[in-house]
């Protein structure tokens, strides 16, 4: 999970799938409030992980566990997403080109994008003339 070097939107595409699929399991499995980011931790890998183990350093075990699960997405969002690549990936979405013709790698790319900015491209209208 979160491969920094798989470029700025891939890694906040990913992170926020991550988010959305860890969510869901919170969801399914009914996990309160305190279960929540050590079911999450779990889950941790590569980056994210080192990035973790560096926190639980620095705090310590149950200091981190028990902190919220929004402020550790919020955590999480400001170092694998920082405000300068997400402005880029704003300028990205709204300069997005096909080139040499390649309508499915500018399809996923605009869906990477938009899934990061659903607001930019709501309602659906402006969706499809962002697409266009």
């Amino acid at each position: 999970m979160l491969h920094r070097g798989s470029g700025p939107v891939r890694g906040a595409v990913e992170l926020k799938r991550w988010f959305e699929k860890t969510e869901s399991v919170f969801g399914i499995s009914e996990y309160t409030e305190g279960k929540k980011v050590k079911f999450a931790a779990a889950t941790l890998q590569g980056p994210a992980l080192t990035w973790w183990n560096a926190k639980v350093a620095a705090m310590d075990l149950e200091t981190v566990n028990q902190m919220p699960w929004t402020e550790i997405k919020q955590l999480m969002t400001a170092e694998f997403c920082p405000i300068e690549e997400i402005q880029r990936m704003k300028h990205a979405l709204w300069n997005l080109k096909v080139k040499d013709y390649n309508i499915v790698a500018y399809t996923q790319r605009f869906n990477e994008l938009t899934l990061m900015f659903p607001r930019m491209v709501e309602p659906e209208r402006v969706k499809v003339d962002a697409y266009i």
